[in-house]
């Protein structure tokens, strides 16, 4: 048996645009976010979606919310398809954390898979969860489409996932594929291993104007 995934990283934050981690914090769309969601659901409304699920944080949820509304659909949330808990990052740019936690920086990049953040969690973690938790979708759903709303971290969790890559593997092949705001990622998951069909589609955003 084997279940269709149609996965979705929410639309845009402000935080997205500032280059701020968003982690675990509730941070709602913007109105470019929104109109993202609208197209999806446009986009989306050939397909035969059984179920959707999403991450209980407000920028997954109102994401999932809009498409649901369009297809007639229920939105059912599972706080394990939260982003990775950033700990101490969280609202902080890149070169924010470099400037105030140095040293920490320097051992979470040594070793990105186990080392968590200040007071939040290692991508082994989310790994983990995730996992778990589309492996339990998967099988509530044999033979059936089924929407996913996470986040960037998620998405790529599920796709290495379905690909047979194990935690130890993972973290070096992340950054090798994009995971972009209002992307599309579908595959076909079934006996732990998946067929990918598309990555990071974005071609129902080329209606929106150019930032």
């Amino acid at each position: 048996m084997t279940t269709r995934l149609i996965l979705v990283r929410h639309g845009e934050t402000d935080w997205n645009l500032e280059g701020r981690y968003q982690g675990q914090a509730d941070v709602p769309l913007n109105e470019r976010g929104r109109e993202q969601a609208r197209l999806l659901a446009e986009r989306l409304r050939g397909e035969r979606i059984e179920a959707i699920y999403a991450s209980d944080l407000s920028r997954a949820y109102e994401t999932a919310k809009i498409i649901a509304e369009a297809l007639g659909q229920e939105v059912k949330t599972l706080k394990s398809l939260r982003e990775v808990d950033t700990g101490v990052w969280m609202g902080l740019t890149f070169q924010e954390v470099e400037s105030r936690y140095p040293e920490h920086l320097r051992e979470w990049r040594a070793d990105p898979l186990e080392v968590k953040r200040l007071k939040g969690e290692s991508y082994l973690e989310l790994f983990e969860r995730t996992k778990t938790a589309i492996r339990e979708v998967v099988e509530a759903h044999p033979d059936q489409t089924v929407l996913i709303v996470g986040h960037g971290g998620n998405m790529k969790c599920i796709v290495l996932d379905a690909l047979g890559v194990g935690a130890n593997c993972a973290i070096g092949m992340a950054s090798r594929f994009a995971a972009d705001n209002a992307s599309l990622h579908i595959l076909q998951y079934g006996g732990n291993r998946g067929l990918i069909e598309t990555i990071n589609d974005t071609c129902h955003l080329h209606r929106l104007p150019k930032k």
